[in-house]
C-alpha cells in the first residue's frame, strides 16, 4: 500500500519538475544564459529577414542570373569554383560552394539563402563569444561584445544581403579561427594548430580581404592572452606553443605565424590572377590616389561616427568629387592623438591599444586604397563587420573597468546594457526592414545621401521590373545626369525607351555612349542589336564591325553576327560565326544554343542536339535552349522527353502563356485530359481573357462531366466573342443537361443567327424543340 502511494506521488512530481529543473540549469550556467541571450537578440533583429526578396544589385547577377551556379553541386564541372581564369570577383571558392549548395535545395528561391547568412551570422556571434570568453575568462563583457555584434545595425548590410555570403561565412570562419587559437594557446598541441590553420584558410577562401586578421593574432598575443614579452607584468602567462621554446618568445611567436602568412601570400597571388585574368586591376571610376588616401584618413573617423550613431545608412555612399583638406588632416590628428592615448594606458589598459589597432588594421582593405572591382564608394557599412570588434571591445572592457572603480551597483550596470543593447537591435530591425525589396531599400539610399547615382540606376531597375517605364526613364535620366559615363544606366535607358516604342529615342542614347573612353565595344554591340531590331542591317553590320576590331577575343560579338547573318539569310555565314564565338569562349552557352537551332534548322538533328545539350548544361535555366530541346525532341519522335523540357520552362516560367498552351494541346492529343485541364487552368487564370484558352477548358471539362465549371468558362468565352456559334451550341449542350431546355433553346437560337450553316447547331435547335412539344404534350 505505501510502495503504491509513493509511485502515484512520484509521478507528478517529475512531470511537473522538468520545467523547473531546467530553469535551474539554465540559472545556474551564465554561459548558457548568455548563448540564449545572443540567439533570442539575433532572431529578433533578423526574424523578417528570411521573407526578404533578392535585390537588384549584384543578387541578380550572381545568383538569379549565373548559369555556372545554376549547375549546381551534382554537376561534375564544379571547377570553375576553384578557377582564376573563370571568376566573377574576388577568388572565394567556398563562398561559391555555399551558394550552390542553396541552390542545390532551393533554386533561386531567396527565403533559403537569407536563412543561411542569418544562421551563419548567430553562429559567429556565439563563436565569438566563446572565443573571448576563453581568452579573457570574463563572462559577460565576452557576451555584451558578442550582443552588439549579433545587433549593431551596421551589420545589417552584410547579413541581409544574400550575395554578401562571404561576408558572413568568412566571418563564421574567423570566429571559428579566434575560439581555435585561444585553444591552441592554452594547450598547444600539432592537432590544435592545424585547426587554426584550416579555420583561417576557410577564411580566406570565403573572402580574402580578412588577410589582416593574421596580424592581428600579435595583438591578442599582447592581451588578453599576454604571451608577448613586452611590456608585461606579473601573472602573464607562460609563453607555449610547438614552435619553440619559451626562452626565445619573439621567435616563437613570430615562427608560430609564418604558415598563416603563407596562406595568406598564395590566396592573395589567386586573387592578383583572379584580378589580372579579368582586366579588373583599375582604379573604379578613375578616382585618383589622393583623393582615395584622403576619403581612407576621413572614413576611419567616419566609420567610428557610424558606429556610435547609426543613422542616414545607405547601401551605397558615392565617392565625392573632392574632399576638404581639413577633413583627412583632422582625421590624421584624431587618429594620431588616439593611438599615442591608448599606447600610454597599455599597462593598465591593455585592452585599448588591442582594440584599437584590431580596428585600424583590419579595416584597411576596405577603404579603397588598392585596387577594386566595380563601382567606387566612399564608405560600406559591412566594412565594419569584423572590425567593429575592436570598437566593441575598448568601449565594453573600458566601461566595465569604469564602473567596478567607481563602485557602480550591478543593478545600474544591468540597466545600461540591457539599453546598450536594446537600442541598437531595435535600430537594426527597423534597417532590416528596408532590405525587404529593391524599392525600399534604395529609395532610403536615395533619400540619405546626396547624388546617389547608384540609388537611382537601381530604382529605374525595379521600375522597368514592373512595367513602369515613364519612372524608370526617369530615373535614368537622373542617374546619368550625376553620372553620364555610366554605362549600365545608359543601356537600361535605352532599352526602356525601346520597349516604349521610341526606338530613335533610344539609339540616340546608346550613341552618347561612344563619347566615353570605357566599354565602346559593349555599346557599338548595343547599337547593333537595335538597328538589327529596326531592320537595319546593314548600319547594324557596320557597328558589329567595330566592336569586333575593338574587342576581337569577345565570343558575344561573334555570337551577335551570327544573328545578323540569320536576319540576312545567310546561314553558313551565320554557321561560322557561331563556330568562331565557341573557338573563342566554349563556354558561350547562347552561341551553343544558336548553332544547335541552326543545325536543327538544317536537318541535321544529332549535331544540334549535341550544342544544345551543351547549353543547357552551361545555362540549365535558359528557357531558349529548353524550347530548342522541346522542339528537337518533339522532331526526334521522343514526345515524352519534349514534354519535359516544356514542363520546364514552365516551373522557371509559370506565366509563359505560350508554353502551356502549346502543353496543354500536347496532352490533349496524347489523350491526357486531365494534364490539359490543369495546364487550361492555370492558362485561363493567367491570361483570362483568352477565347480559346477558355473554350478548349470548357471542352475539357465536358468531356469530364464536369458541366458546372464548364459552364463558368463558357460564359466567359462568350464575354470574350458573343457571336461564337459553337460556343453557343456547347453552352446549349451544358444547359440542356444541367436541367435548363428553353436556355439551350436561346444559345441555339443565338448560334444559328451567327452562322445559319451551322449544322450541328440546326439539328440539336430541333431536335430541343421536337422534346420540348412532346414534353407539352
Amino acid at each position: 500500500m505505501n510502495n503504491k502511494c509513493a509511485q502515484t506521488e512520484k509521478v507528478p512530481t517529475e512531470s511537473g519538475s522538468v520545467a523547473k529543473v531546467i530553469a535551474a540549469a539554465i540559472s545556474n550556467n551564465p554561459t548558457i544564459v548568455a548563448c540564449l541571450l545572443i540567439a533570442v537578440a539575433t532572431l529578433f533583429v533578423y526574424w523578417n529577414l528570411p521573407g526578404h526578396e533578392f535585390i537588384n544589385l549584384d543578387d541578380k547577377v550572381q545568383i538569379v542570373e549565373n548559369t555556372d551556379l545554376h549547375r549546381g553541386l551534382s554537376s561534375p564541372d564544379v571547377g570553375w569554383m576553384f578557377s582564376v581564369t573563370h571568376p566573377r570577383d574576388y577568388w572565394y571558392p567556398l563562398t561559391w560552394l555555399s551558394l550552390a549548395f542553396n541552390y542545390q535545395l532551393g533554386q533561386v528561391n531567396p527565403w533559403g539563402y537569407h536563412l543561411f547568412n542569418l544562421l551563419l551570422h548567430l553562429s559567429s556571434a556565439l563563436l565569438l563569444f566563446f572565443a573571448l570568453k576563453k581568452m579573457t575568462n570574463r563572462l559577460w563583457e565576452s557576451a555584451l561584445v558578442a550582443l552588439l555584434f549579433a545587433v549593431h545595425p551596421l551589420n545589417v548590410e552584410a547579413v541581409s544581403w544574400a550575395v554578401q555570403r562571404k561576408s558572413t561565412l568568412s566571418g563564421f570562419f574567423i570566429m571559428l579561427f579566434l575560439l581555435s587559437y585561444a585553444r591552441y594557446t592554452a594547450k598547444p598541441r600539432w592537432g590544435r594548430y592545424v585547426l587554426v590553420c584550416l579555420s583561417f584558410l576557410g577564411a580566406l577562401m570565403s573572402k580574402a580581404p580578412v588577410m589582416p586578421v593574421v596580424f592581428a593574432l600579435f595583438l591578442l598575443d599582447y592581451w588578453p592572452l599576454n604571451r608577448l614579452p613586452i611590456l608585461g607584468k606579473p601573472g602573464d602567462n607562460h609563453l607555449a606553443s610547438v614552435f619553440g621554446p619559451p626562452e626565445k618568445p619573439f621567435r616563437t611567436l613570430i615562427l608560430e605565424k609564418i604558415p598563416l602568412l603563407l596562406l595568406c601570400l598564395g590566396v592573395g597571388y589567386l586573387n592578383y590572377l583572379a584580378f589580372a585574368n579579368n582586366g579588373q586591376i583599375l582604379d573604379a571610376q578613375d578616382v585618383g590616389f589622393f583623393l582615395r588616401l584622403e576619403n581612407a584618413l576621413y572614413s576611419y573617423v567616419a566609420y567610428i561616427g557610424k558606429t556610435l550613431w547609426p543613422a542616414n545608412l545607405s547601401i551605397f555612399y558615392p565617392m565625392p568629387a573632392s574632399i576638404p583638406l581639413a577633413k583627412p588632416l583632422v582625421a590624421l590628428v584624431l587618429i594620431v592623438m588616439t593611438t599615442a592615448a591608448c599606447l600610454s594606458s597599455a599597462r593598465k589598459r591593455p585592452y585599448l591599444i588591442v582594440g584599437w589597432l584590431w580596428y585600424l588594421g583590419i579595416i584597411l582593405p576596405y577603404l579603397g586604397l588598392f585596387f577594386r572591382t566595380g563601382v567606387f564608394p566612399a564608405m560600406v557599412d559591412r566594412a565594419l563587420y569584423l572590425p567593429g570588434i575592436g570598437l566593441f571591445i575598448m568601449a565594453v572592457w573600458g566601461l566595465s573597468d569604469l564602473f567596478k572603480a567607481r563602485g557602480v551597483s550591478r543593478t545600474i550596470i544591468a540597466g545600461l546594457c540591457v539599453v546598450a543593447v536594446a537600442a541598437p537591435a531595435l535600430a537594426a530591425r527597423h534597417q532590416v526592414n528596408f532590405w525587404a525589396n529593391s524599392l525600399s531599400l534604395f529609395s532610403q539610399a536615395r533619400d540619405n545621401t546626396a547624388n546617389n547615382y547608384l540609388a537611382h540606376h537601381c530604382i529605374g531597375i525595379e521600375y522597368m521590373n514592373q512595367g513602369l517605364y515613364q519612372r524608370a526613364m526617369e530615373e535614368f535620366q537622373r542617374t546619368l545626369e550625376i553620372q553620364p559615363d555610366y554605362l549600365k544606366a545608359r543601356f537600361n535607358l535605352a532599352s526602356v525607351l525601346k520597349k516604349m516604342e521610341k526606338p530613335e529615342n533610344a539609339l540616340a542614347e546608346l550613341e552618347k555612349g561612344l563619347l566615353f573612353p570605357g566599354g565602346k565595344a559593349s555599346t557599338h554591340c548595343k547599337i547593333g542589336a537595335l538597328l538589327m531590331d529596326m531592320d537595319l542591317y546593314q548600319e547594324a553590320l557596320q557597328h558589329f564591325t567595330m566592336a569586333r576590331d575593338l574587342a576581337p577575343n569577345d565570343s558575344n560579338v561573334y555570337n551577335n553576327l551570327g544573328l545578323l547573318s540569320l536576319r540576312l539569310d545567310e546561314q553558313e555565314e551565320a554557321m561560322g560565326f557561331f563556330r568562331m564565338a565557341l573557338q573563342i569562349d566554349p563556354r558561350n552557352y547562347y552561341a551553343h544554343n544558336n548553332l544547335g537551332s541552326l543545325l536543327a534548322g538544317a536537318d541535321r538533328d544529332q549535331e544540334a542536339l549535341a550544342h544544345v545539350q551543351i547549353a543547357l548544361e552551361l545555362a540549365p535555366r535558359s528557357v531558349d535552349a529548353l524550347n530548342n530541346m522541346a522542339a528537337l525532341m518533339f522532331k526526334m519522335g521522343n514526345v515524352k522527353q519534349g514534354a519535359q523540357q516544356m514542363q520546364r520552362i514552365l516551373d522557371l516560367e509559370p506565366e509563359n502563356a505560350e508554353v502551356r498552351k502549346a502543353l496543354a494541346m500536347l496532352m490533349l492529343r496524347t489523350g491526357n485530359s486531365l494534364g490539359a485541364r490543369e495546364q487550361l487552368t492555370a492558362l485561363c487564370f493567367i491570361t483570362p481573357d483568352d477565347f480559346q484558352a477558355q473554350y478548349t477548358l470548357a471542352t475539357v471539362l465536358i468531356g469530364l462531366g464536369r458541366l458546372e465549371e464548364s459552364y463558368g468558362h463558357l460564359a466567359k468565352a462568350l464575354e470574350i466573342q458573343p457571336n461564337h456559334a459553337a460556343t453557343h451550341n456547347k453552352m446549349a449542350t451544358v444547359l440542356y443537361n444541367l436541367g435548363y431546355p428553353e436556355d439551350a433553346i436561346k444559345h441555339l437560337e443565338i448560334a444559328m443567327k451567327a452562322d445559319p450553316a451551322y449544322e450541328n447547331a440546326r439539328l440539336n435547335l430541333e431536335l430541343l424543340k421536337s422534346r420540348q412539344k412532346e414534353a407539352e404534350q
